[in-house]
């Protein structure tokens, strides 16, 4: 393919400007700009992949298996670097290192396994209700199929809710299964009990058998589960074997840099790094209205009661979005409701009517294929805070959506909770501290006041 590149003259910056903001002389957040541009330029290199703003290099140390990330992911040691202005009078490359979690290149069907956590036996069976669960984890990962000569690359808008056996589409005026399609490309599928790829959205969507899909490699994971978490942690934790990989990557950065650098004029000095020191700052007294509390020496329990209450919650309603005909229910709804109020109650909260009760016996509205129409129905309804559950994982597309729609578009106030909060341990419902914690969230965008920092605790410029 051949694309036009349009290359538009912003500004130019003379050497005499880097020089001076370089030696104190002059503040320059252009020059700055410039110079962080061509670190970055001189750092692309085929031993790095450049995801966002962070390299991650091809040298195998840096990716780490852990037997806690579980089949088919591993930990991938990247850095992001940037260059800052100094008190020496001259630039610093800053250099952090950042950990993710990615997937490895591997047949979607492993991947399937490994999210539900089960094998899938023989005949390939699985609970539709379990393909549910780890859909919003697979939604945006991008594979390729294993059959015929087309290698191009397809991004996983969700999965069927039919196994390939029972999914069926159109072709020549007449309704074919997904499996007895593939049975007459000489295809036969080994495992049609399972569910199917779906890439695009509505009626446009294609299904892609998952026996018959790789995904690609070297994707970052989203919503990463606790074991996930507590593996990175533990490689995130060791000072000393960073600053080795980061003293690591510079050297390297500057023997591939040089000639790019010497372009410029500039030099980049690695033999040793900067030290600074550290000043630790004393945290303000707090009014919490149980007491006045210095963090750090006691609990703030801002949860016991509120400094001030917000605007009053006539009316709200509790949705859910991302989970299908699947997610909490009516039981969960009553055990969340029920504490919620009482907690409020306690904390000077003001909440009144939910509309669930009132309009859907109990029911979570459930929104389906984000149709905005409901934040519509909730400002004709005058409801003043609509209370969202999301999936576990993956739930980053629809909050984004929630958030744009709800509060930029219709102006409605959101609580968003995951649905493992929501429903609490073993299903129990919500605990006080939880709903405690949730409540100070609510009550601060309804503009009351939780804590405020006492008048000792001020600077004396305020």
């Amino acid at each position: 393919h051949q694309y036009m590149l349009l290359i538009t003259r912003v500004k130019t910056i003379y050497a005499q400007e880097i020089e001076d903001c370089a030696s104190g002389k002059l503040h320059s957040q252009v020059a700055l700009q410039a110079i962080d541009c061509i670190f970055r330029a001189a750092s692309i290199s085929k031993d790095y992949t450049r995801i966002k703003r962070t390299l991650y290099s091809s040298d195998p140390s840096y990716k780490i298996e852990n037997a806690m990330c579980g089949k088919g992911k591993f930990i991938w040691l990247g850095t992001h670097q940037t260059v800052k202005p100094t008190k020496w009078k001259s630039f610093a490359l800053n250099i952090d290192q950042h950990a993710a979690m990615f997937f490895d290149q591997q047949p979607c069907t492993d991947l399937l396994e490994e999210l539900i956590g089960k094998s899938f036996g023989k005949n390939g069976m699985t609970s539709s209700k379990a393909w549910k669960s780890v859909a919003p984890e697979m939604k945006g990962l991008e594979f390729t199929t294993n059959y015929g000569t087309n290698s191009t690359i397809h991004k996983i808008s969700g999965l069927s809710e039919k196994s390939a056996r029972e999914s069926l589409f159109t072709k020549d005026g007449k309704n074919v299964s997904v499996a007895d399609y593939f049975v007459s490309l000489g295809q036969k599928l080994t495992q049609p009990d399972l569910p199917c790829l779906k890439v695009g959205k509505g009626n446009r969507s294609v299904l892609f058998p998952i026996e018959k899909c790789n995904l690609l490699g070297n994707q970052i994971v989203k919503g990463a589960n606790p074991s996930d978490v507590q593996a990175l942690v533990r490689e995130a934790k060791m000072p000393e074997e960073m600053q080795k990989r980061v003293g690591k990557l510079a050297k390297s950065l500057k023997s591939e840099m040089k000639d790019f650098l010497e372009d410029y004029g500039l030099d980049l000095d690695v033999s040793k790094m900067a030290k600074t020191k550290a000043e630790v700052i004393i945290a303000p007294q707090v009014d919490a209205n149980d007491g006045k509390v210095q963090p750090g020496e006691g609990n703030v329990r801002a949860f016991k009661k509120v400094k001030k209450a917000g605007k009053e919650i006539k009316t709200f309603i509790v949705a859910k979005i991302g989970f299908g005909k699947y997610g909490p229910k009516k039981d969960d709804f009553r055990k969340f409701t029920a504490v919620l109020k009482k907690k409020a109650k306690d904390m000077g909260i003001s909440i009144k009517d939910d509309l669930n009760e009132e309009h859907f016996k109990g029911e979570i509205v459930n929104i389906l294929d984000h149709d905005e129409d409901f934040f519509d129905q909730c400002k004709g309804s005058k409801v003043d805070l609509a209370i969202i559950i999301l999936p576990d994982t993956g739930a980053s597309d629809d909050y984004a959506w929630v958030k744009r729609w709800a509060e930029l578009k219709f102006g409605v106030m959101t609580q968003c909770i995951r649905n493992k909060t929501f429903c609490g341990k073993g299903n129990s419902g919500i605990d006080q501290m939880t709903a405690g914690n949730l409540l100070m969230k609510i009550n601060h965008k309804m503009n009351g006041i939780n804590m405020r920092v006492t008048k000792r605790g001020l600077d004396p410029h305020f």
